[in-house]
């Protein structure tokens, strides 16, 4: 290993630097990476380390002995480029809604899981679905370790705006906007029975625990073991159904970040988001499956904000109503 420290590599722990670039090394462990900083085996700018150091553009990291055999790829790295390859890049940038130096943002389809895991570990995702269209762009000429992420983490079958960062800074910037609440979220939903208030404040706190049966993650109000969130329902339109009753279109901003926030808070008033199967209501949710093919709950992200110190100025994307809240409107009005 002897690697300069590049633009899109500074100011990581050396550490977790080392861990990324020794990743497609499967013989070489978590453990080997520590063991040989604390050895001075790996250095920087031929010095010894510590594990924290952040890296500068221009640093050297050298290593003083043979840690990694010949390059492996594992079955797993294997699958993912078959995957990846079967991507149509073309359908990818109808995806994309803006791009610039910093960050990709999407306008997601639901259905895609976010990354593989247990359930899904050969879906397609959108991690796939990102790298495919970077090999197709110049960052695949780019140096480093630093991989595009995204931002934040979203619901299998919830659409959203899906924000990655291209560099190391801009993920860290976006960060420090979710964590300081300096981001602005407006979403879309449907939801059930009758609503009187055209504003509805919910002002209850959430705590999350592992449901064994759903095999998931699942969000409750709780006053004792809680963390604070607030979602402000704004009622758009309501229309009388002859199959479904009354039907709410409801723009919702949240205050907090919390998981699961809108469909818990629109649970406990009531009013719970329509083909939610977690949260909904199942004699409702059997109906909407049957009569109109609703298989996930109506909830859509539809507007960001933030500003951006990267570009120095405010940034305000918008994702344009799914094609699903559309039909089941116009559906309504003719009923």
């Amino acid at each position: 290993m002897d690697h300069t420290i590049t633009e899109h590599d500074h100011n990581q722990r050396v550490d977790r630097f080392c861990r990324k670039y020794f990743k497609s090394y499967p013989e070489i462990k978590l453990g080997d990476i520590f063991s040989r900083i604390r050895k001075w085996a790996i250095k920087v700018n031929n010095k010894k380390t510590k594990e924290h150091y952040r890296l500068q553009s221009g640093d050297k990291i050298t290593r003083d002995e043979s840690i990694t055999t010949e390059k492996k790829a594992s079955d797993a790295t294997e699958t993912k480029a078959k995957k990846i390859s079967k991507i149509n890049v073309s359908s990818v940038k109808k995806m994309i809604i803006y791009e610039d130096t910093y960050r990709l943002v999407f306008n997601k389809p639901a259905g895609i899981v976010m990354h593989p895991w247990e359930k899904h570990n050969n879906d397609l995702t959108m991690h796939d679905i990102m790298q495919a269209y970077l090999k197709q762009t110049d960052w695949a000429q780019r140096t480093g370790t630093f991989s595009p992420q995204f931002c934040f983490r979203l619901d299998k079958d919830t659409s959203w705006i899906l924000i990655a960062a291209k560099t190391y800074d801009a993920l860290q910037q976006l960060n420090k906007l979710i964590k300081t609440r300096k981001v602005a979220k407006i979403y879309q939903t449907i939801l059930t029975w009758t609503i009187k208030q055209t504003t509805l404040t919910i002002n209850q706190p959430l705590y999350t625990w592992f449901d064994k049966k759903f095999g998931k993650w699942k969000t409750f109000v709780n006053h004792e073991l809680w963390k604070e969130a607030v979602s402000i329902f704004n009622l758009d339109e309501s229309l009388e159904h002859a199959i479904l009753w009354t039907i709410n279109l409801c723009t919702v901003t949240i205050k907090t970040w919390r998981m699961h926030q809108i469909r818990v808070h629109a649970q406990y008033i009531w009013h719970p988001v329509l083909g939610d199967t977690m949260y909904g209501n199942p004699a409702l949710n059997r109906i909407a499956s049957k009569k109109y093919w609703i298989t996930r709950q109506l909830l859509h992200s539809q507007s960001y904000w933030f500003f951006d110190t990267l570009n120095n100025k405010h940034m305000h994307f918008t994702a344009p109503t799914p094609d699903i809240f559309l039909s089941l409107m116009q559906q309504w009005n003719n009923v």
